[in-house]
């Protein structure tokens, strides 16, 4: 029983040098196929990110004035001035 407790005298946990190396190969093979400067790996152009944070601004803006709208609209319809509906 003792015997199947210990490893085995002969058994080598390491790799190889022979073995790594051919490890090693293989995996600069793969690395060379990806293709990290493809077109779709390009950043966004300059152009493109500015027209996104300006549709981002105007959404916000939009949103902003909605909710001010919808608070008028509260305000105008009788509501009390609660500590709620001011920080809201």
């Amino acid at each position: 029983m003792d015997s199947s407790k210990k490893q085995f005298s002969c058994a080598n946990p390491s790799k190889s040098f022979k073995t790594e190396r051919k490890l090693e190969q293989i995996r600069m093979e793969e690395d060379g196929k990806l293709q990290f400067n493809s077109y779709r790996a390009k950043p966004l152009p300059k152009e493109v990110m500015v027209g996104i944070l300006i549709s981002v601004t105007l959404y916000g803006n939009l949103f902003y004035a909605r909710h001010k709208l919808f608070f008028v609209r509260l305000l105008l319809s009788g509501a009390a001035l609660t500590s709620t509906t001011l920080s809201d």
